[in-house]
């Protein structure tokens, strides 16, 4: 498949790759229709700022395409190839130490007199030895043939406890194993330190060869070997799993990783003192987030990133069962697949339209099934839909107490899940044109309009609840997300009336010099602890509604607005003020680059095709 030494490879060579960013800026000031010049004031030097933004969330998106790992040196580690997650052999490779000063020793016990250096296959002869370590009773030395492994000879040595000294008769070895003679110190039928012949080694280096399952794990017990100064690492067997390695020091500290990189985009760049800092939490992959930033990524033109992003997206999808096509709501960056069975049909939407997308923007990349796998996300949703013709939330919920009951149904039905089903619908119909697929547009569109819609309060209902009880809950998405609908199915008077100023002002602050709306509002019932804060997502969000609805001045002004919290590295906090009752977390999040992107430009999810300043 196209680029999937770099998909699969070592970071650091995905990381050169990186080094277009110039071209991928002017793409975007010619998009965003920049003649060059200008200051701020100008349309042309907004433009030029915001070409230089997009830009910015782009390179945030891509670096938090990496593992959570803190490297601590500029040392380096690769395997000889790239071993596939099913192979089992032995597996060798190469790294770079440029620290000066590290010390050195030799990790074997055994000091080998005679023969001098190299010994031979061929060789039948005594062998004399002494030990470089204290001698005590129980030592003996065993003998080995290495070729694809280390292959058990039957003669052994007795080390003598009082000097150390041991011999080996190898005339009496029957010659059936071809390969390099090693011998190996054990005390009590327990291996010490390293086999003979063990090369000079760092003294405070490691080499770990794990493998990534459900997360990563040494493979064998210790797992490691102390790092050759010819740099050079050889393992004798590996497990099933994608292969993972290391250089640590005893302290804990990582010098150096070899990671394959699944295409999974960490949701959240969380540092010490914030919440989750230390937990699984930092690596996770939330379907939704990895949906938008495919969006976003194919918005910007970034054909490479989507294309791993799109493949990436592959690994949250159940392969088979009781709930095969279904996205997981999330997952482990680097191990995706062995997320929790939790569903939920919106997240589950974006994911299926997310690779929609991706198809009709290169629809000759050739090197997945997606077509095959967007036919199965669509008829997972199926499963979903109620009598009264709302897509259900899903399956699986988390208890108080942390548990997790992946057989629990979710009975409620949510306007924003059923907003993301419409455009689902909508979008597979444009694109493959099977009538089929308008017909569940439009029946969906029916239940939410008839349903969710209230001209006595002028808006959407958040959802229904269990038993088909109206949900009267006032969310910022039911008013973004809302529009974007209601213009999409051409109902611009609605789409304009719950987008006005007097709608939006409660969800509308300004903390700390930052003016942006916050996901709910504490007057809401629905919401009695809903924390005044400024939501990156949601405010970008809004912005792209201002834009479907034609509204370019309060598209401009939120712009302008939202990107002053941008972050030196490209990225926007989640939320600005943490919230602990709805886990509105403070940390840096790519939801909020991938929703700035599209903004910026546009266009990218939704049918929205609107025209910024100066185009």
């Amino acid at each position: 498949m196209p680029g999937s030494a770099k998909f699969l490879g070592n970071m650091d060579e995905w990381m050169r790759d990186q080094e277009k960013r110039m071209t991928s800026v002017e793409r975007r000031k010619r998009r965003l229709g920049d003649s060059g010049g200008g200051g701020g004031g100008t349309i042309a030097g907004f433009n030029a700022v915001a070409a230089e933004s997009a830009d910015r969330a782009v390179q945030f998106i891509k670096s938090m395409m990496l593992p959570s790992t803190r490297i601590v040196s500029d040392a380096k580690i690769r395997p000889d190839v790239v071993y596939p997650p099913d192979y089992i052999g032995p597996v060798t490779g190469t790294y770079d130490i440029p620290m000066s000063g590290e010390p050195t020793t030799t990790p074997t016990p055994l000091v080998v007199g005679t023969p001098v250096g190299f010994i031979p296959d061929a060789y039948r002869g005594l062998v004399y030895g002494s030990l470089n370590i204290a001698a005590t009773s129980g030592m003996t030395v065993k003998t080995y043939k290495r070729s694809d492994t280390d292959y058990e000879m039957p003669t052994v040595g007795t080390v003598d406890p009082a000097t150390g000294f041991w011999n080996l008769d190898l005339s009496t070895t029957p010659d059936w194993q071809a390969g390099q003679w090693v011998f190996a110190l054990l005390k009590d039928g327990v291996q010490v330190g390293e086999k003979w012949p063990y090369p000079k080694s760092y003294t405070n280096i490691k080499v770990e060869n794990r493998v990534i399952t459900d997360t990563s794990y040494l493979v064998g017990t210790p797992g490691t070997q102390p790092a050759q100064i010819d740099g050079r690492f050889r393992f004798t067997y590996t497990l099933n799993g994608r292969k993972h390695f290391r250089l640590t020091r005893p302290n804990g500290d990582i010098l150096a990783e070899y990671a394959p990189l699944t295409g999974c985009a960490r949701s959240y760049l969380v540092q010490a003192g914030e919440p989750g800092y230390g937990t699984q939490f930092i690596n996770q992959t939330y379907g939704y987030d990895q949906a938008v930033t495919l969006l976003a990524m194919i918005a910007a033109g970034e054909r490479e990133t989507a294309a791993q992003l799109a493949r990436g997206m592959l690994r949250l999808q159940t392969p088979s069962g009781t709930e095969v096509g279904g996205f997981i709501f999330s997952g482990s960056q680097m191990s995706p697949e062995y997320g929790d069975p939790a569903y939920r049909t919106g997240a589950h939407c974006f994911c299926v339209y997310a690779l929609i997308a991706y198809v009709q923007a290169w629809p000759n990349d050739t090197g997945q099934d997606f077509t095959g796998s967007i036919t199965r996300g669509m008829a997972w949703l199926d499963r979903y839909l109620s009598g009264n013709g709302l897509y259900l939330g899903g399956k699986g919920t988390y208890t108080s107490s942390g548990g997790f009951e992946p057989a629990t149904p979710i009975t409620w039905a949510a306007a924003e899940h059923n907003f993301d089903a419409w455009h689902l619908w909508d979008l597979a119909y444009k694109t493959f044109h099977n009538a089929t697929y308008q017909n569940k547009a439009n029946a969906v569109k029916n239940a939410i309009m008839t349903q969710l819609w209230r001209d006595d309060l002028g808006r959407f209902l958040q959802g229904m609840g269990p038993g088909n009880v109206p949900d009267t809950g006032d969310p910022l998405d039911c008013h973004s997300w809302g529009a974007m609908f209601l213009m999409a199915i051409g109902e611009s008077a609605k789409a304009s009336q719950i987008m006005t100023d007097a709608q939006l002002a409660p969800f509308k602050f300004t903390i700390n010099g930052l003016t942006g709306y916050a996901p709910a509002y504490a007057a809401d019932p629905a919401y009695p602890d809903a924390t005044p804060t400024v939501w990156s997502e949601g405010t970008f969000g809004v912005a792209l509604a201002f834009l479907a609805i034609a509204d370019r001045g309060r598209w401009h002004l939120t712009m302008q607005q939202m990107m002053a919290g941008q972050e030196p590295d490209g990225s926007y906090r989640y939320v600005s003020v943490r919230n602990v009752p709805y886990e509105w977390t403070n940390s840096k999040a790519v939801i909020g680059g991938a929703w700035s992107i599209m903004a910026l430009g546009g266009h990218g999810i939704w049918s929205v095709e609107a025209t910024p300043l100066g185009t």
